[in-house]
């Protein structure tokens, strides 16, 4: 497949696109697979393991994140495999990739914005308790 197809309004909204080679179907199949295996493994990991509460929220957010990728891509999959009318024109994976980007910046907004604000919180919360009288527990 060359580029210039690519930049074709028509490949992309053709309502009955022509099937993927054998080598990207089978590509799109595993990447999809795995992408909700892991998505599904991380959600796991989150909630059974003992990490700091930011931590695990940033793996549990990447499992939601990872799970919902991998379950519209088996869908679009299905969907182009099927040679579905319209629901399989190759716009759909254009919106996957944009829903990509947008959990990528999510993700990076989630680890270089909030988490900082909430361990500078903590550190000034700290910071006033320990001026603070400690209640007596008897």
């Amino acid at each position: 497949m060359t580029l210039p197809p690519l930049l074709q309004l028509s490949y992309w909204f053709d309502s009955l696109p022509p099937p993927f080679l054998p080598v990207i179907d089978r590509s799109l199949l595993a990447v999809f697979g795995i992408l909700l295996v892991a998505g599904i493994i991380a959600r796991i990991v989150a909630s059974r393991h003992g990490w700091e509460k930011m931590t695990k929220r940033l793996v549990a957010r990447s499992g939601g994140m990872l799970t919902t990728l991998g379950a519209f891509g088996l869908v679009l999959y299905a969907l182009s495999y099927e040679r579905v009318p319209v629901l399989s024109s190759r716009l759909g994976y254009l919106l996957w990739v944009g829903l990509l980007g947008w959990y990528v910046w999510k993700t990076y907004r989630f680890i270089r914005v909030e988490i900082p604000s909430v361990q500078k919180r903590r550190e000034e919360r700290e910071q006033l308790e320990k001026w603070l009288p400690k209640p007596n527990n008897k």
